[in-house]
């Protein structure tokens, strides 16, 4: 079977769906459990002046990293991850390795 081949445009169109689902569920969770939104707002440089509604908080976080695993490794059935953070720059959370950098032939 060829692999199948997504146009850019219709990639992108998914992601956003992907997004929205996502944001979605982050203001449930966040609506849920206040105890992020507070965590933040209280310990983080800055974080009084962070949304304390969890619709405009979720909107305000970056997407900041999309994972794919062969297996989903929490057993939750998904095996695709968006990673949102609220303020990447002044997170005391541990970001992803940055991808290395490309291979140069020699010369």
């Amino acid at each position: 079977m060829p692999p199948s081949s997504t146009s850019l445009p219709s990639a992108c169109k998914t992601l956003r769906e992907l997004d929205r689902r996502a944001r979605a569920a982050l203001v449930q969770y966040l609506q849920d459990d206040g105890e992020y939104i507070s965590l933040h707002r209280e310990e983080m440089d800055g974080g009084d002046a962070l949304p304390a509604e969890p619709a405009v908080f979720a909107d305000a976080m970056t997407l900041y990293g999309i994972a794919l695993w062969h297996q989903d490794p929490f057993g939750e059935g998904d095996a695709l991850v968006l990673d949102y953070m609220i303020d990447p720059e002044r997170s005391d959370q541990i970001p992803p390795c940055p991808a290395p950098p490309p291979a140069t032939s020699p010369a």
